[in-house]
């Protein structure tokens, strides 16, 4: 069984172990530098792009010593946007990979995509940040009031487009977006939290993070410059766990309540730290105790309310019947309402159920053949144990047993 073991601080800031992040994060590693191709490691920008346009892609992406002070290397990612016959391209570097299937910049057939399959146009990411962090220098060419851009995707294992078309919306876990105005020369730090969705059943697997150089496609005008260093994910409800394989867990904290939220099961122990235990028990995934936010303990809840799948009341009965070479056994499974965890929702209910099964025997001689009929699941019961999974419905087996 995993042991879990959290401390929170009197403003529930959490103490965490590292989590995923994104490579070259720091934007430090290059390949190709100096050549069209100029590209960061695990960054792409047109010049390794797909679709029927990506050979009159120009270099819009390229390494800059123009870093800020305090910066945590010497090097920073530079896009810009560039003009043809009048129509502006605009300066794009993702972690995926960008299709260009069309001259008009907003048409559909351009877009940023995960292309899971390929680990050059793909980023694994299996936790759920709560936020992006990154610095940015956005100098604007032309006038008017525009906005650089950027969008990040978690999603689960599949291509998803950015722009999100209809296909990639029910893979889209969380999202993380910004438009941003021109910094005046400076660089700043932007934070831009994650917001998830209510889709039911996803499991983190991969991220899509693209930068571009205005908002709309299209927009802005030719030179326009996006300077961009130190990208990292955050997760303030972050745990110390001693195990780094675990599922990640969410915090909650209201009304003198720490609420746990995740999909680790086994036995959990959280302590303030002043070193009072505020929880100590099994957990399925949710855990809540009372806390009045000194780090004192009010009191321990290792009730149902902790567990996901796990019904408040549930009755397991059975009777038996024998007669001369006959033997029977009838049994059944109540079980009351359960809840399935969702990231970034509140628990989905699952319905009860009851269910009645019945075993009949004969037994030929007296060495043991035997012939037997299991019936399962007699009222045919629809009913879920995982939500999204059901369960097998009116069932038989039959068969020939030899031996005691």
């Amino acid at each position: 069984m995993r042991k879990i073991t959290l401390f929170f601080s009197l403003s529930l800031s959490f103490i965490y172990t590292a989590q995923t992040q994104l490579g070259n994060s720091d934007l430090e590693q290059w390949e190709s530098v100096g050549a069209p191709t100029e590209e960061p490691v695990n960054w792409n920008g047109f010049k390794t792009g797909s679709g029927n346009f990506a050979g009159f892609a120009n270099k819009q992406l390229e390494r800059s010593a123009n870093v800020r002070a305090g910066a945590s290397g010497i090097y920073c990612a530079r896009i810009w946007s560039t003009s043809v016959l009048g129509i502006v391209a605009n300066g794009t570097m993702t972690c995926g990979r960008i299709n260009m299937g069309s001259t008009t910049p907003a048409n559909a057939a351009n877009y940023n995509y995960s292309s899971i399959a390929d680990a050059n146009f793909s980023e694994p990411c299996v936790d759920s940040p709560d936020s992006i962090v990154f610095w940015v220098k956005y100098t604007q060419a032309g006038g008017g009031n525009q906005n650089a851009r950027i969008h990040a995707i978690l999603h689960d294992a599949f291509d998803v487009h950015d722009p999100i078309d209809a296909n990639s919306q029910s893979h889209i876990i969380a999202t993380a977006e910004l438009n941003y105005p021109a910094t005046g020369g400076n660089w700043e730090r932007k934070s831009i939290p994650f917001t998830y969705t209510a889709n039911p059943g996803l499991v983190p697997g991969f991220i899509l993070v693209t930068f571009a150089t205005n908002a709309t496609p299209g927009g802005g005008a030719a030179n326009d410059e996006v300077l961009i260093d130190d990208i990292s994910l955050v997760y303030n409800g972050g745990v110390g766990l001693d195990e780094a394989s675990i599922a990640p867990m969410h915090a909650n904290y209201s009304n003198q309540e720490l609420s746990l939220f995740g999909q680790t099961q086994g036995t959990l122990m959280v302590y303030a730290m002043n070193g009072a235990e505020v929880f100590n028990g099994l957990t399925n995934g949710k855990t809540t105790s009372s806390y009045d936010g000194t780090g004192a303990s009010i009191g321990k809840d290792s009730s149902y309310n902790n567990l996901y799948r796990i019904p408040k009341h549930a009755l397991n009965w059975r009777g038996s019947y024998s007669k001369n070479n006959w033997v029977f056994h009838l049994s059944g499974r109540i079980a009351s309402a359960r809840e399935e965890f969702v990231y970034g929702a509140a628990p989905l209910p699952m319905p009860g159920y009851a269910t009645i099964d019945l075993y009949g025997e004969y037994q030929f001689t007296k060495k043991g053949l035997r012939v037997f009929a299991d019936l399962r699941n007699l009222t045919n019961t629809r009913y879920e144990e995982i939500r999204g999974y059901t369960t097998r419905g009116f069932n038989v087996l039959i068969g020939i047993l030899y031996g005691r």
